[in-house]
């Protein structure tokens, strides 16, 4: 009976670890793979790694959608808008044009 008990909690936590590898993105054959290996830990390390990236990636992408909310928010289409800027280059039109 304890090892049956045994075998449950060894199953249990192996379902665990499947159900946190798919969330991470690995498939099935992967999991298969990494299951065989003893070591999980650097795998769930190059794993968080792997979100945290991810996570500083989408940062940057809500950063630039708020700068279009905010740009969108503050400027009329209907208005011309001139800005300054210290150095231009501007190539020189063709004769033929």
């Amino acid at each position: 009976m304890v090892k049956s008990i045994m075998l449950e909690l060894l199953d249990l936590y192996k379902l665990y670890q499947v159900i946190a590898f798919r969330k991470i993105g690995y498939s099935i054959k992967s999991i298969k793979e990494l299951l065989i290996q003893k070591d999980h830990a650097n795998i769930f390390k190059i794993a968080e790694q792997k979100i945290q990236d991810q996570i500083a990636e989408l940062v940057k992408i809500k950063h630039s959608i708020q700068e279009i909310i905010q740009a969108q928010t503050n400027t009329s289409l209907n208005k011309i808008y001139f800005c300054e800027k210290e150095n231009r280059f501007l190539k020189k039109i063709p004769a033929n044009f």
